[in-house]
């Protein structure tokens, strides 16, 4: 679907931290907004998180789920990781 995503080229491309952001999971909600969990390396590579983040049916980040449509929690282990989602209704 060309029309999809915040650029309008059928990609949702969102930069959490700017190194290396990777999602794991994804879940589609009732609503048709897509939830992506994963791990984000921030700027220190000692300094892992793991992320939610949440589009709306049209491919953008959606502003009414944490920070620009993004939630984020570091962890203590370089190894974290966020591998499922689920949608509970």
């Amino acid at each position: 679907d060309a029309s999809f995503g915040a650029r309008g080229d059928g990609w949702a491309i969102v930069d959490v931290e700017g190194l290396a952001d990777q999602a794991y999971a994804a879940a589609l909600q009732p609503d048709g907004g897509i939830v992506l969990a994963g791990y984000v390396q921030g700027q220190f590579a000692s300094r892992p998180d793991v992320a939610l983040v949440r589009l709306t049916s049209s491919g953008a980040p959606d502003p009414g789920f944490g920070t620009a449509g993004i939630v984020e929690r570091f962890t203590d282990r370089i190894d974290d990781r966020v591998a499922g989602v689920l949608v509970q209704p």
